[in-house]
């Protein structure tokens, strides 16, 4: 370990899913950023989304809980000011702490304005806060991006625009009206470039950047709108036809369109669903590139400033996009392109590099990594694990290592429990609706609830979320 505490940079994207970037294998996305830090850096391969929505992942991140314990089940709400943080555990340690984008602490009603809002992020740790919200939420809030478009004429162009796509929810994907350096993540990233730069604290700090792409609309600006072309990118996965062994909730579930949200297009022909999904995910690659390119201006400064080695930087998400997986887009169910996020940590002074980590791990750990970084002892109101003794290849039992033989996510009263072999998916009346076989099926078309050879597999993962709902109920329990 170094003998000062590391510096923090967390680099968070929306609703990038886990497969999108070069160094996971994608087949047309160039991501050199961040290939570069899981180059320099540790990898993990199987982390999930402690939920597959905004609002309760980012509290169970912040908090180290679940979210039948901080009780966001939605993007409604707010994350108790005085809850405990890793942000503010490293404040009241000495660190200088900031937050520059996309928070997503409390809800994104419209009207709203975000800068009057700042003052309670502040509360959970944060010494200086610049918010913006996400791109859907820009049109309807009010924001520092917000009231520039304004000075600069641009806020109703991009209201019409938002209006034209929210209209015709059938459509593909066409590029922003707005110019690169005024596009939301343009700005994001600037602004924390600008406070990277203008740091001139002796304390360590923690830095999150919250940027809000790729997350849809599919809008990527030029000449990023122009990366990639709809009919390189992959197809996406078809629906799967359900087994005659499926009960009956499960069928009308599937018949009204599964899922805590109806993310599920209009129907169309087949082609038309492809090139269409090819379309947005094409413009969704491009806002990808851009973050990429907003990184790896911040990598520079760290780079400059000589602040690398001794700098923990870690890139991950909230959660994944659907991308026209089985016919849906956006996120809020448990498919692997909603749930499994990318995880890249690279703290040269401290761990290896060019490792990749397989075991499965919850978004959540989150919280217990940047506490151990920091010198901290564990929290007692947390279920995070840190994530360095795996990174570290020292051993995957706890408390050795973060590894689980299996994680948890849950959202509106639903709960997924993933297992190295299946995935188990239980609706808020304690049903299964959802069980795959995921060496046999990793891309999720064959839903075996019901099935005659998979009763057994079915009893035990129901046992092991009970389990795992009794262990976890008093927050800070032994």
């Amino acid at each position: 370990m170094p003998s000062e505490r590391p510096n923090i940079l967390i680099v968070m994207p929306d609703e990038l899913r886990a497969d999108a970037t070069g160094y996971a294998g994608h087949p047309v996305y160039r991501t050199p950023h961040v290939d570069r830090l899981a180059r320099e850096g540790v990898a993990f391969g199987g982390v999930y989304c402690t939920a597959p929505l905004c609002m309760p992942a980012r509290a169970s991140m912040l908090s180290g809980t679940y979210p039948h314990n901080h009780h966001i089940q939605d993007n409604a709400g707010h994350l108790p000011v005085e809850d405990e943080s890793y942000a503010r555990l490293l404040q009241e340690s000495g660190y200088a702490t900031a937050y520059i984008g996309k928070t997503h602490f409390g809800s994104d009603r419209p009207g709203r304005d975000l800068i009057g809002q700042e003052a309670d992020v502040m509360r959970r740790g944060f010494d200086y806060v610049h918010q913006i919200p996400g791109p859907m939420a820009l049109a309807k809030t009010r924001s520092h991006l917000s009231r520039r478009w304004e000075e600069l004429g641009l806020l109703e162009r991009y209201r019409e625009d938002y209006r034209r796509r929210a209209a015709d929810p059938g459509a593909g994907a066409w590029a922003s009206p707005l110019p690169l350096e005024e596009f939301p993540d343009s700005y994001v990233g600037a602004r924390a470039e600008s406070w990277l730069r203008g740091y001139a604290g002796s304390a360590p700090f923690l830095l999150i950047v919250g940027f809000g792409g790729p997350h849809p609309p599919f809008d990527a600006p030029e000449p990023y709108a122009s990366r990639y072309r709809p009919e390189d990118l992959p197809a996406p996965i078809p629906p799967g036809e359900p087994g005659d062994w499926l009960p009956e909730h499960v069928r009308a579930r599937l018949a009204a369109g599964h899922g805590t949200r109806d993310g599920r297009e209009p129907a169309r022909p087949a082609a038309a669903g492809q090139r269409i999904a090819r379309e947005r995910m094409a413009s969704y690659g491009g806002k990808l590139a851009l973050i990429d390119d907003r990184l790896g201006r911040l990598l520079a400064v760290l780079d400059e400033r000589d602040w690398t080695a001794n700098t923990l930087v870690i890139f991950l998400s909230d959660h994944g996009e659907m991308g026209g997986d089985h016919g849906r887009y956006h996120k809020s169910v448990f498919y692997e392109s909603a749930a499994r996020i990318p995880f890249v940590m690279r703290w040269p002074a401290a761990l290896p590099a060019g490792e990749r980590v397989g075991a499965l791990v919850e978004q959540l750990d989150l919280f217990a990594t940047v506490v151990d970084a920091a010198g901290l002892p564990p929290s007692g109101r947390a279920f995070a694990r840190s994530l360095l003794p795996l990174a570290r290849g020292q051993g995957t039992a706890p408390p050795a290592g973060a590894a689980r033989d299996a994680v948890f996510s849950e959202l509106k009263r639903e709960i997924m429990v993933r297992t190295a072999a299946h995935k188990y998916v239980l609706d808020a009346q304690g049903r299964g609706f959802q069980l795959f076989d995921l060496a046999a099926d990793p891309q999720e078309r064959n839903n075996l609830v019901g099935h005659p050879d998979y009763g057994a597999v079915e009893r035990d993962l129901r046992e092991r979320v009970l389990t795992w709902l009794v262990a976890t109920q008093v927050v800070g329990a032994d």
